[in-house]
C-alpha cells in the first residue's frame, strides 16, 4: 500500500476489490477483516470505504518496512513464442473395426 500511494493524488488509492472479496481471499470473515483494517489507523493508514490513505508515512514505514524479497518490482516479461506443429491424426480401419458395421 505504501508503494501504491506514493504516486496517488492526495495519497489515496482504491482497494482492488471489495472488502468482502479481500476477506474471502485471505480466509477471513468480512467483520474480522474490517477490524484488522481499522487497527491500521494507529500506524498511519486510514481505510474509508474502498479508499486507503496514508496519513503518517513515517509511522506506516516504521511498522511495515518493505522487504526487498517480497516488495521488489517484478519485471513482466512476455512469454516465449511457442511454435506448434500440428500433424493430422489418421485413423486406419482394421479388419475388426470393419466387421462391426
Amino acid at each position: 500500500m505504501l508503494r501504491l500511494t506514493e504516486g496517488a493524488a492526495g495519497g489515496t488509492v482504491r482497494l482492488p476489490m471489495s472488502k468482502a472479496s479481500l476477506a474471502s481471499q485471505l480466509g477471513m470473515t468480512r467483520e474480522t477483516f474490517s477490524r484488522a483494517l481499522s487497527g491500521l489507523a494507529r500506524h498511519g493508514i486510514r481505510i474509508e470505504g474502498g479508499g486507503v490513505t496514508i496519513t503518517d508515512i513515517a509511522a506506516a514505514q516504521a511498522r511495515f518496512p518493505l522487504d526487498p524479497l517480497i516488495d521488489a518490482p517484478e519485471p513482466i516479461l512476455p512469454l516465449p513464442a511457442i511454435r506448434l506443429s500440428i500433424t493430422p491424426h489418421v485413423v486406419k480401419k482394421t479388419k475388426a473395426s470393419r466387421s462391426r458395421r
